[in-house]
């Protein structure tokens, strides 16, 4: 009687199994496939690809409080995944750097330093002038934007960037000059991902335009023009630079210039935007 009662049970239990198998199977299913779903804030360590969208990590560069005596502050970070066959090969950062003190900065190296979630120091690496930048120097008070590359990042869990001056000794070659006039302009272009059935959406992009001058009194030749846009944040996603190599800018005179910002990512959000020019001191008749 005992071992015909077990018998029932155990039946029971694993006609309960089955049935139980059968109303929630999807779930089982999941659950050994290991099926997950994207949360809607995500945390990356570093620049990462899911559902075909760059997530960048967190990138903690306050602005100091207190100035320091002389140096670069650095104003803002944004960071850039740069891959190579679908790996991530490096991150650019780029930003907005100040000049404080009385000493005029000629150069600066940056290191930057990853962290975990903690603080806790993981590594540090140099980073190197991103191809196609030029740092022409800076005065205090005077401000542009930087742009470096780190090759092959560690993992951490945000970044701090530091910009290390390196001091002029003499006057700079090239010579900080007046923003006449500048204006930005919206504009927007068709964009598509190429991807079949996809719909093509309005990307923007903007127009800077307007004049600088030559507030030297000297001539002035090699004028360079750098200009950036900002989002909310007051985080550089955009910039570009014009170059005026053979022209020969008298004192007092103005020249105009036109620039096309592209955004290196196609849903920030436009605020503000900044424009600085450097001219090389010509002396005719030596």
């Amino acid at each position: 009687m005992v071992t015909r009662w077990k018998n029932f049970l155990l039946g029971f239990i694993i006609g309960l199994i089955l049935v139980m198998g059968v109303v929630y199977r999807e779930k089982i299913i999941d659950l050994f496939q290991n099926k997950k779903t994207v949360p809607e804030t995500i945390n990356v360590t570093i620049p990462t690809i899911i559902d075909g969208e760059l997530v960048l990590p967190k990138v903690a560069t306050p602005a100091p409080t207190v100035a320091p005596k002389s140096g670069l502050g650095v104003v803002s970070a944004n960071i850039i995944g740069i891959f190579s066959e679908e790996k991530l090969s490096g991150i650019r950062i780029v930003g907005e750097t100040l000049a404080y003190g009385e000493k005029t900065v000629e150069q600066f190296s940056s290191v930057v330093k990853f962290l975990d979630k903690d603080g806790k120091t993981l590594a540090q690496k140099i980073a190197h002038l991103t191809s196609g930048f030029e740092f022409f120097g800076l005065r205090s008070g005077e401000k542009t934007y930087y742009d470096v590359t780190v090759d092959n990042p560690p993992t951490a869990d945000r970044l701090e960037v530091t910009l290390n001056p390196i001091y002029a000794e003499k006057e700079l070659e090239l010579s900080n000059l007046k923003v006449a006039s500048s204006s930005v302009e919206t504009k927007f272009a068709d964009y598509s991902s190429g991807a079949s059935g996809s719909a093509s959406q309005k990307v923007a992009y903007y127009l800077v335009s307007g004049a600088i001058e030559n507030s030297l009194s000297d001539p002035v030749v090699d004028v360079t023009i750098y200009s950036w846009a900002k989002d909310k944040d007051g985080k550089v996603f955009t910039f570009a630079r014009q170059d005026f190599k053979n022209d020969l800018l008298p004192a007092g005179e103005k020249i105009d210039f036109k620039l096309i910002l592209l955004p290196m990512k196609i849903d920030a959000k436009f605020a503000s935007f900044e424009t600085a020019v450097w001219g090389k001191r010509y002396k005719i008749g030596g």
